[in-house]
């Protein structure tokens, strides 16, 4: 499903979550806002996620680690805040994660490290502080 560059805004719906068929979904260049709904990660056949250039904000949900088929995961462009999520080290088919321009304000967890087929990792334009964690260099 591709809803991008309209003129969407508020919250997603929360009605979302009752399309459990669905493998792919791009929301990007609108204007949602506020926190992503609770079960809006429940969809178990997600397989692609754009969520980019939106207003979203506070943090991601750590419910987006139901999402184990995910292989591409963009959130860019956002006010996305806090910390990473621990549930993203269950995302092991993600092998696209792109995460720049936001408010993360964390060190970068060494759970990442565990995405093996992980081959784009964008973390750009961010606040991550630290030091970066030893496995994160072992992504191949």
């Amino acid at each position: 499903m591709d809803l991008s560059n309209n003129k969407f805004d508020g919250q997603i719906a929360s009605s979302l979550g009752n399309l459990q068929k669905l493998y792919s979904l791009t929301l990007s260049f609108n204007n949602f806002s506020g926190k992503i709904p609770d079960g809006f990660f429940n969809r178990t056949k997600l397989t692609w996620l754009d969520l980019s250039n939106n207003k979203f904000d506070d943090q991601i949900p750590s419910s987006l680690r139901n999402l184990k088929k995910l292989y591409s995961l963009t959130h860019s462009f956002n006010n996305f805040s806090g910390k990473i999520p621990d549930g993203f080290c269950n995302l092991t088919q993600l092998t696209w994660l792109d995460l720049s321009n936001n408010k993360f304000d964390c060190q970068i967890p060494s759970s990442l490290g565990n995405l093996k087929k992980l081959y784009s990792l964008t973390f750009s334009f961010n606040n991550f502080s630290g030091k970066i964690p030893d496995g994160f260099f072992i992504l191949t």
